[in-house]
């Protein structure tokens, strides 16, 4: 009867100790889980920070290549028609 106490006991212990284990997997588990969670928005928020840096650039591109373009229409023109002139006389 002695043996048959403690082999109840020790089940009895084992299972707690296998509850705390499940337990304590889960919650190492839900902890990872919002870590990851936290990384994608991490990411989430540095590619909208990028798309935001892109328009930035794209647009101040635009805005540098329009000048060179109004510049090379102003000032190329001439050039470019003494160039053509010159070589015709040759």
């Amino acid at each position: 009867m002695h043996f048959d106490i403690e082999t109840k006991s020790t089940k009895h212990q084992l299972n707690r100790d296998l509850d705390f284990f499940e337990i304590s997997s889960l919650l190492h588990l839900k902890n990872a889980s919002l870590e990851i969670i936290s990384c994608f928005e991490k990411i989430q928020n540095s590619y909208h920070n990028i798309r935001i840096l892109q328009k930035a650039v794209l647009f101040v591109f635009k805005i540098v290549l329009h000048h060179l373009n109004l510049f090379f229409f102003h000032v190329s023109p001439r050039k470019q028609g003494f160039m053509i002139w010159g070589t015709l006389n040759q």
